[in-house]
C-alpha cells in the first residue's frame, strides 16, 4: 500500500482544518486518518536548526603592524550570533561573521581566536587559530671572521667571532667539520664569541665555522677556519680539555612540577625556591625564591618562598605557590604578593586573605569555575581560594578520619595532591587513608581508588587494589596517574575505577635505576605533571625523571645526593672533572675517542671534546642491570674497559663480563653478579672456567681485545690471564688459577702472581705489569719477565710501549725489552704541565693518535705530546 494512503489531498483542505490539525496530538491524527502534520504544508511551524560550524577560523600569519583577519562559516536558522574569543575571553564589539585585528604586534603572536556561534537551539564553538606576527628580520652584520689557527699539539687554541644586529640580540654557536667532506656539527655549549680547545694531533686538519643569528632571526654562517697542530719540539703534558659540558643541575629536594599553558616550560619547585626547565629539557634555570631565609613578598628573584610545596597558574600567567602556610602569587610582573594565610601564623581559619590561617597545605591546583583549590594536610581538609583571597572549606571538617558524604561531613586523613577530572570532579589523594577520594562539584565525596590497604598495586577492578602512599595526581583524558611514595606510579580509569600499574617499582625506593615497570626504581617519588606527547615529567626528589609512554622511566637530571650544591646540566653531560679517588679506567675506541668508566657509567669523549652517556647512570642504584643506555646499572665499574674493533665496549663488572653493543645496548657475557632483585644468595665470585654465567672471576680484573677478536682477561686474585669469547665461553689461557707466583716457561707451565694491565703489541705478544715484574707473553706462548717499572700499559701505534708507573711515565723503544727511559717525572701532589712535565698516579694510559697519550689519574684527564 502507498505510503501517502489515506493522505491524498491534505494540501487541499481547509485552512481552518490543517490549523487544526497541527494542535492536534499523535493519536486524534490517527484517529482522523493517520496524516500528520503535511510536510508541503507552508504555514507549517519550522523547526530551528542549531549553529554547526562548517568552515573552521584558520590560522593567519601578518606583518607587524598589517592587519590580521579571521573568518568562520556557520550554519543552523538564523538569527545567528556571533561572538569571537581571544585566548578563551570575549573581544568586546567582536559579533560579525570575521573579526580583524587592525595592526598585529609582536606581542600577539601566539594568540589564539575562536567563535561562539548561537541561536534560540544552542551554541557552536570554532576551533581556536593561531596568529603569528612576523617582524622585519634584523640586520646582521659580521665584524670579524674566524681565522685559521697553527698550535702545537696539547696548547689551546682560540677561534673569534664578533657582529653587530640592529635588532635583538646575536646569538653564536660555533661548528666543526673533522676533515675534509665531512659535515659540520654544533660543538655543545660553545656559544660565546670566542671557542678554545686543547688539540691533539688528530685535531690537525678541523675546521671551524660560527652560525649566528639575531635573537633567531636572519641566520648567517662565518667563514671557515683551519686548525693546524704540530708536534712539540719536547714531550708535553695538558689537561685534556673536555668542552661542551653543561654544570649538572641542581636538583635538590624536588617536590613538585607544573607545566605553563602552552605545555612548553615547566616551574620546578624544590627546597625554599621555583626553578625553571626549558621545553627541551637542556636547561635548568633559578626562577623564585632561594636567595633569603625569611619569609618576604617582593620581587621573585628575591622574595622569600621558604617551605616551597607546589605551584600552579591561571590562563593569564599568574602563578600560585604554596609556601609554607601561605599561598603566595607570583604576578606576570615578578612581584610576589600574599594571597592568603600568614607569613607567621599557622592554623584552620577560613576568611579573607591573610586573616585566613592554613596548615601545612600540600597541593593546589586551578579549578574550572577560576578558583585555586588546595589541600590542607593539618587541617585534613580541602580549600578553595578566590582570586581575591577569600578562603573556605570544600570537604573535610578538621578531624582526622575516614568517611564519606558532603562537604564537612566527609573526613580526610592528611590530603595530598589534586588535581580536575575532565567531568569537574576534584580529585584528592588521601594519603594517610590509602586511597583516592572525589569531590563531586555539588561537594559530595566518595572513593575512587584503593581500600584502605597497604600493599603492591594490581590490575583490578574499583576498590580491589592498594594505593598505598599516593601523593601526587596527574590527569590525562580519562586517566589519573598516581605517584605512590613506595616508588611506583599507578593508572586509574576516571569512569570504571580500575587500576593498571605503570611505572617504577613496588617497595624500591632510595636509588635510582631507568627502565621498564618492575625494572626502574625511583629516589624517594612525589609528584608528577602529564606532558601534552603521553609523557610525565616526575618529581623525585633528587632527580627529574621522564616516564615514556609505555611506562619506560628515563632520568633527565639529578640521581645522586652528592651532586645536589652543583648548578647547571643534565646528568649525562655534568661537568664531571674525571678526578677521583675512586676506582677509574680508559680506553681510546676505534675512532679516536676516549672512553672513561668510573662512578656507575661510561662516558664518551668525542675529538671535539664533548661528552656523552654510553651506558649506566652516575648515582644509579647499585647492582648489575642489562638494557640501553642509562638502563644498565653496573655494580663496579672502573678497573676493566677495552675497545674492538667494530665498536664494541667490554667492560669488567665487578665479578662479570658486560658488553656494550654500539648501539648502546649492555649485556651479561661472562661471569655472574647478581641482578637487581635477586636473592638466591649464588656466588659471585670464583675461579671457574665455563660458557656465559658459569664461569667465575673475581674483582678488579683488566682487559685486552686481542688480534683474533676475543678478550684477554687479567684475573689477579686468580693469578692468572682468561680468554673470552664472543659467545662468552671462558678459559685459563695463561697460568694456573691459584697457584700464585712468579715462574717463566710456556702459557700453561708459567706462572704469574697478580697479573694487570694486559696490552698487546704490534707483533702479537702480551703484555702485563704483574707483582714481581713486566710479563711479555709472545705470539708462540713464550712467557718472559722483562726488568722494567710496573703500572699501567699501553702501546703506541709504532710499537713504543709506555707505563704509567708510580715515579713518572716510561718508555720501552719497538723491539727491545732493555731500552727503558723515563720521560716524565712523578710525584704525589698536583701535576706540573707544559714542557718540563710531572705527573701524578697514572690509573689508566692509552694511545691517542700517533704520538699522543690519553692519561686518567686522580687529579683529572691529561695529553701527553710526544715530539
Amino acid at each position: 500500500m502507498d505510503s501517502t494512503h489515506g493522505c491524498r489531498g491534505a494540501a487541499s483542505r481547509p485552512r481552518w482544518l490543517r490549523w487544526l490539525a497541527s494542535g492536534l496530538t499523535a493519536a486524534a491524527l490517527a484517529l482522523m486518518g493517520g496524516c500528520g502534520s503535511d510536510a508541503n504544508d507552508s504555514d507549517a511551524a519550522p523547526m530551528v536548526q542549531p549553529p554547526v560550524i562548517t568552515g573552521q577560523p584558520a590560522p593567519v600569519s601578518a606583518m607587524a603592524g598589517t592587519a590580521a583577519s579571521f573568518t568562520v562559516v556557520a550554519s543552523g536558522s538564523a538569527p545567528l550570533r556571533y561572538q569571537w574569543q581571544r585566548d578563551g575571553s570575549d573581544i568586546a564589539g567582536a559579533t560579525a561573521a570575521g573579526y580583524t585585528l587592525a595592526a598585529a604586534a609582536p606581542a600577539d603572536s601566539g594568540a589564539r581566536f575562536r567563535v561562539v556561534v548561537s541561536n534560540s537551539a544552542g551554541s557552536a564553538t570554532s576551533d581556536a587559530a593561531a596568529l603569528t606576527v612576523i617582524t622585519a628580520p634584523p640586520v646582521l652584520t659580521i665584524t670579524q671572521q674566524p681565522a685559521d689557527q697553527s698550535v702545537t699539539s696539547g696548547t689551546p687554541a682560540t677561534f673569534s667571532v664578533a657582529g653587530t644586529c640592529s635588532t635583538g640580540t646575536l646569538q653564536v654557536q660555533w661548528q666543526r667539520n673533522n676533515g675534509p667532506g665531512g659535515g659540520f656539527a654544533a660543538i655543545p655549549a660553545a656559544t660565546g664569541a670566542t671557542y678554545s680547545l686543547s688539540p691533539s694531533s688528530a685535531d690537525s686538519g678541523a675546521r671551524l665555522r660560527a652560525a649566528l643569528d639575531c635573537s633567531g632571526q636572519s641566520a648567517t654562517l662565518s667563514a671557515e677556519a683551519g686548525l693546524t697542530v704540530t708536534a712539540p719540539a719536547s714531550i708535553r703534558l695538558d689537561p685534556l680539555l673536555v668542552t661542551g659540558l653543561r654544570p649538572q643541575a641542581n636538583i635538590s629536594g624536588l617536590v613538585a612540577i607544573d607545566l605553563d599553558a602552552t605545555g612548553g616550560t615547566a616551574t620546578l619547585v624544590m627546597q625554599n625556591q621555583l626553578k625553571r626547565l626549558s621545553a627541551d629539557f637542556n636547561q635548568v634555570a633559578p626562577y623564585a625564591g632561594g636567595s633569603t631565609s625569611t619569609p618576604s613578598d617582593g620581587p621573585r628573584a628575591t622574595a622569600g618562598l621558604l617551605g616551597t610545596q607546589a605551584v600552579t597558574h591561571d590562563a593569564a600567567g599568574n602563578q600560585y605557590v604554596i609556601a609554607a602556610d601561605t599561598v603566595r602569587r607570583i604576578g606576570t610582573d615578578g612581584q610576589v604578593t600574599t594571597l592568603a594565610g600568614s607569613l607567621t601564623d599557622s592554623g584552620y581559619i577560613d576568611g579573607p586573605g591573610t586573616t585566613a590561617r592554613f596548615n601545612s597545605p600540600r597541593g593546589i591546583t586551578f579549578g574550572p569555575d577560576g578558583n585555586l583549590y588546595l589541600t590542607d594536610v593539618g587541617s585534613n581538609t580541602v580549600r578553595r581560594i578566590t582570586l581575591a583571597g577569600q578562603v573556605s572549606t570544600v570537604a573535610g571538617n578538621g578531624t582526622r578520619g575516614y568517611a564519606e558524604g558532603s562537604g564537612q561531613a566527609a573526613q580526610f586523613s592528611g590530603p595530598f595532591g589534586l588535581a580536575f577530572a575532565p567531568n569537574g570532579d576534584l580529585l584528592v589523594a588521601d594519603n594517610g587513608n590509602q586511597r583516592v577520594r572525589r569531590i563531586t562539584p555539588s561537594g559530595q565525596v566518595s572513593t575512587l581508588a584503593g581500600n584502605g590497604m597497604t600493599g603492591p598495586p594490581a590490575v583490578a577492578a574499583a576498590g580491589a587494589s592498594p594505593i598505598e602512599d599516593p601523593r601526587g595526581l596527574a590527569v590525562r583524558g580519562n586517566t589519573l596517574a598516581v605517584a605512590q611514595g613506595v616508588g611506583i606510579v599507578t593508572l586509574i580509569d576516571l569512569d570504571t575505577g580500575r587500576t593498571t600499574p605503570y611505572a617504577g617499582t613496588y617497595g624500591r625506593t632510595g636509588g635510582y635505576a631507568d627502565g621498564p615497570l618492575g625494572q626502574a626504581v625511583f629516589g624517594n617519588l612525589w609528584s608528577l605533571t602529564a606532558l601534552p606527547d603521553g609523557r610525565y615529567l616526575v618529581a623525585d626528589s633528587q632527580a627529574l625523571r621522564l616516564i615514556e609512554a609505555g611506562g619506560a622511566v628515563r632520568t633527565l637530571y639529578g640521581g645522586n645526593s652528592e651532586l645536589m650544591d652543583v648548578t647547571g646540566g643534565p646528568i649525562w653531560q655534568r661537568n664531571f672533572s674525571f678526578a677521583s679517588n675512586t676506582e677509574q679506567t680508559l680506553t681510546v675506541d676505534a675512532a679516536g675517542r676516549v672512553i672513561v668508566a668510573a662512578d656507575g657509567d661510561v662516558r664518551r669523549i668525542a675529538a671535539d671534546g664533548s661528552v656523552s652517556l654510553i651506558a649506566g647512570l652516575p648515582g644509579g642504584r647499585r647492582g648489575m642491570l642489562d638494557g640501553s643506555g642509562s638502563v644498565a646499572q653496573f655494580t663496579r665499574v672502573g678497573s676493566g674497559l677495552a675497545a674492538a674493533p667494530d665498536g664494541t665496549l667490554w667492560v669488567a663488572d665487578d665479578t662479570a663480563i658486560r658488553r656494550i653493543a654500539p648501539d648502546g645496548n649492555t649485556t651479561l657475557v661472562a661471569g655472574y653478579r647478581q641482578f637487581l632483585g635477586d636473592t638466591s644468595g649464588t656466588p659471585s665470585f670464583g675461579a671457574v672456567d665455563g660458557v656465559g654465567s658459569s664461569a667465575r672471576f673475581q674483582s678488579s680484573m683488566s682487559m685486552a681485545v686481542g688480534p683474533d677478536g676475543a678478550l684477554y682477561v687479567a684475573d689477579p686474585s686468580n693469578c692468572a690471564i682468561r680468554r673470552v669469547t664472543a659467545d662468552g665461553t671462558t678459559t685459563t689461557w695463561a697460568g694456573v688459577m691459584g697457584q700464585c707466583t712468579i715462574t717463566d716457561g710456556t702459557r700453561l707451565t708459567a706462572r704469574f702472581r697478580a697479573p694487570r694491565s694486559p696490552a698487546f703489541a704490534p707483533d702479537g705478544s702480551l703484555w702485563v705489569s704483574d707483582r714481581g715484574g713486566l710479563r711479555r707473553i709472545a705470539p708462540d706462548g713464550t712467557v718472559t719477565t722483562v726488568s722494567a717499572p710496573l703500572g699501567p700499559l699501553a702501546f703506541g701505534p709504532d710499537g713504543d710501549l709506555f707505563i704509567g708507573a708510580s715515579d713518572g711515565l716510561y718508555r720501552i723503544a719497538a723491539g727491545t725489552t732493555t731500552a727503558v727511559q723515563l720521560i716524565a717525572g712523578g710525584q704525589n701532589d698536583l701535576p706540573v704541565y707544559g714542557n718540563a712535565p710531572h705527573l701524578s698516579r697514572i690509573d689508566a694510559l692509552a694511545a691517542l693518535g700517533r704520538r699522543q697519550l690519553a692519561l686518567l689519574s686522580p687529579l683529572g684527564l691529561m695529553l701527553v705530546s710526544l715530539p
